[in-house]
């Protein structure tokens, strides 16, 4: 009888080595960076991120600001004129700027407002470099 139960523990152990093994190749980091997979994909996504921009006021200021880990895009919307503090809006998980179109008409008769795409998000920004480290103990 102990001796069976000695086998199956075995076993068990061996189908769970294996899982543990697999798991860590499925989920293993490739040192890749964020990339579309194809050209055809890209060049959807970027019909459909023009179309939902057309969807928003018309934005004041377009820039592409260069980062330590890449080129982050902006868009500044509502009067450049105000003198009262801009409001940044940062998309949500897998969002970009044009998330914020039934928003964004209001918050610009208040103050000016910018809006980025995050780094590794979908969106205009692109990642040329790897962050190793979490900022600001970020996820702890």
């Amino acid at each position: 009888m102990k001796r069976k139960w000695v086998k199956r523990l075995g076993i068990l152990a061996l189908i769970s080595a294996g899982g543990v093994i697999l798991v860590g190749f499925l989920f293993r980091d490739d040192g890749t960076l964020s990339r579309f997979l194809s050209d055809e994909a890209e060049t959807e996504f970027k019909e459909v991120y023009a179309s939902a921009m057309n969807e928003l006021p018309e934005p004041h200021t377009q820039q592409r600001i260069e980062t330590t880990f890449g080129v982050v895009q902006m868009y500044g919307f509502g009067d450049v004129e105000s003198t009262k503090t801009p409001l940044l809006l940062l998309p949500g998980k897998s969002a970009s700027t044009p998330m914020w179109e039934s928003n964004l008409a209001d918050l610009m008769k208040e103050r000016p407002v910018y809006t980025i795409d995050l780094l590794g998000e979908p969106g205009l920004s692109t990642v040329e470099k790897r962050m190793e480290t979490r900022p600001f103990g970020y996820m702890r």
